[in-house]
């Protein structure tokens, strides 16, 4: 049996937990969710997780972010989607897309079309 992706969340809130939770049902996946914002501070507590989830909005931005720039270098890091509109269908889908891709990344397989790491 195959051991479980160790998986840190940053800046969760229920909602986040709840739909990563039920899409990852039955998953090789254990979750860690933390309230706080990523920063130099924080993201010591993600030296020991082999993958690391970021809920930050970079739409239309150029990154300026020095600890997110430097997290983006470490092959154990996602950034998913926004989840700004927080329908149930988004939230639904955001947390498939994201659970799906981390079995990916933790299977050796590449990710979802058009889900390519930044």
């Amino acid at each position: 049996m195959r051991a479980p992706v160790q998986t840190l969340v940053f800046d969760s809130k229920p909602y986040d937990r709840e739909a990563l939770q039920r899409a990852s049902a039955g998953c090789e996946i254990q979750w860690r969710f933390s309230e706080f914002r990523l920063s130099a501070e924080t993201a010591v507590v993600a030296s020991g997780a082999q993958a690391v989830c970021i809920f930050k909005d970079l739409c239309g931005q150029i990154l300026h972010d020095d600890e997110l720039a430097r997290l983006l270098t470490f092959p154990n890091v996602l950034i998913t989607a926004h989840r700004a509109f927080l329908t149930h269908e988004a939230l639904a889908e955001i947390a498939r897309v994201t659970v799906a891709n981390l079995l990916a990344a933790g299977n050796g397989q590449p990710f979802l079309p058009d889900t390519a790491p930044v």
